[in-house]
């Protein structure tokens, strides 16, 4: 059903706020299995967690030229409760079960802390709040350090010459 959703969004912000929702519902699943004792299903869902919020990162970056802020508050929102959450679950697990459970909560923590720095650097105006980081060709430098493309010599016989690839002789 996730994954229908998902295919029927085409926004990239949309799909992010699906992820994040995803990732809530994966955790809340998580939650009512340790609660039942059914502790060998929380690792399945727990990397579908994961998934959910990386989903939602990558979203997010894909939404080139638009205003980000929403859903990166969103995703620092859940991930702040969802890493009270998993830190609640480890101590009520068996000790096979917390590595799972740890990972997550640093999956967690990874999301929000990349939302909330992401946010912060968009607010002083280090970034523009439509352009995610890393996408995007990087600005060209100007004055002494710019770096021009070297002229390529003449090739005799090359392409449209006598001798060449498509001229009089040529290939």
């Amino acid at each position: 059903m996730d994954t229908a959703q998902l295919n029927a969004a085409f926004d990239p912000l949309e799909k992010a706020t699906l992820h994040t929702k995803y990732a809530g519902e994966r955790l809340a699943e998580v939650k009512a299995m340790i609660s039942k004792g059914r502790h060998e299903f929380a690792g399945d869902l727990l990397k579908d967690y994961e998934t959910a919020i990386k989903g939602a990162m990558d979203e997010i970056n894909r939404a080139q030229g638009r205003d980000v802020s929403k859903a990166l508050e969103a995703v620092e929102r859940s991930t702040t409760k969802h890493t009270e959450v998993l830190t609640d679950l480890l101590g009520k697990v068996p000790e096979q079960a917390r590595p799972a459970i740890q990972h997550a909560i640093e999956v967690s923590k990874r999301g929000r802390n990349t939302a909330f720095d992401r946010l912060e650097r968009i607010q002083r105006g280090e970034i523009p709040a439509g352009k995610p980081e890393g996408i995007g060709r990087p600005e060209k430098p100007e004055g002494p350090g710019r770096l021009e493309r070297p002229e390529r010599p003449a090739i005799p016989g090359g392409i449209g010459r006598p001798g060449g690839f498509g001229g009089p002789g040529g290939g």
